[in-house]
């Protein structure tokens, strides 16, 4: 499989395992996004105009926990070489993200007490922040796994310079419209999920970054 194709198909997995844990941090964390900043910062704002002490410490913890992840993850990425396409800084920060999500697999099963959500919206944020952070790394067609709405505004404004020159879409066009299409599957197989084995579907991510982990780390050794 060549170099650029092994890219374009990570950064999708990393869509669908967003669409994943968003859904999982909405349905089953208090209505807290865990990956969609943009949306966790609007229910920041309702939760303290309606006086929701607890929906704003939830928000908070989550938007604390994204930062930390972008923090921690661009320390570690930068380590490697600008110019290489996958850099080993690339790999550990998905392996510490994947961790991550582990953390709050096994979470689920402790009970549902109030440190325990505390503790798994947390660690599910600093995961989703650590992917937006590895996925900018990797440059693939501007695509990000966790901001839906720029994927969406790249995805339309594709669709009318396509209609306007009348020419085929692009490779990088393309990537960009699988990768709304796919974390909105993540969103869907979650919500579907939801009544029986809601907190199971964190073993999906758990699954595909170790994948992803492996196969990088035979890759681009």
């Amino acid at each position: 499989m060549p170099t650029r194709t092994y890219l374009n198909g990570s950064v999708l997995v990393l869509c669908l395992i967003a669409g994943i844990v968003d859904v999982i941090g909405y349905l089953g964390l208090g209505h807290v996004f865990t990956a969609n900043m943009t949306g966790n910062l609007v229910l920041i704002g309702i939760a303290i105009g309606q006086a929701k002490l607890l929906a704003v410490l939830r928000s908070i913890l989550a938007f604390l926990g994204f930062v930390a992840g972008i923090a921690l993850a661009t320390v570690i990425v930068r380590r490697g070489r600008e110019e290489q396409l996958w850099s080993r800084g690339a790999t550990v920060a998905l392996g510490i993200e994947g961790l991550l999500l582990l953390i709050a697999a096994l979470l689920s099963y402790a009970g549902s007490s109030d440190r325990n959500l505390y503790i798994m919206i947390l660690v599910l944020s600093m995961g989703m922040g650590m992917q937006t952070t590895v996925a900018r790394h990797l440059k693939v067609a501007g695509i990000s796994t966790t901001v839906l709405t720029n994927n969406l505004a790249n995805v339309i404004e594709d669709t009318i310079a396509h209609i306007r020159r009348d020419n085929q879409f692009t490779a990088d066009a393309w990537l960009r419209t699988w990768a709304v299409a796919i974390y909105c599957l993540g969103a869907v197989i979650t919500a579907l999920l939801e009544p029986h084995a809601l907190f199971a579907s964190i073993w999906i991510p758990v699954g595909l970054l170790i994948g992803l982990v492996t196969m990088a780390a035979i890759r681009f050794r």
